[in-house]
């Protein structure tokens, strides 16, 4: 999904959620749920892998007019990472949510 995509689906009403997830604190992906669909964002049609931000300044600063309110830094557990059962909890835990506002 690129930024125009995404922006449409925000004009329609159809974004129901915009989450920015953080890989090991240097590499951010956003990733919207549209419609009960999760897509990454992508900086051009056709794409195969996803824009990388390097801060939430930087993800701010390229969804600066998108008519959306939140953002959610989504940090994932660092047991998720190594696979999807862990011998310290018996099963993953869930990623940590920080609502932010999108525009500051």
């Amino acid at each position: 999904m690129t930024l125009e995509q995404l922006m449409r689906a925000a004009d329609r009403g159809a974004l129901q959620d915009l989450d920015l997830l953080s890989h090991e604190g240097a590499v951010y992906l956003v990733e919207a749920l549209i419609d009960g669909s999760r897509h990454l964002l992508k900086q051009h049609e056709g794409d195969t892998r996803p824009w990388v931000f390097r801060s939430l300044h930087d993800a701010r600063n390229a969804l600066v007019e998108l008519p959306f309110q939140t953002i959610n830094l989504v940090h994932l557990n660092v047991c998720d990472e190594m696979g999807p059962d862990t011998l310290v909890t018996g099963g993953p835990q869930a990623a940590m949510r920080l609502p932010l506002p999108l525009h500051p």
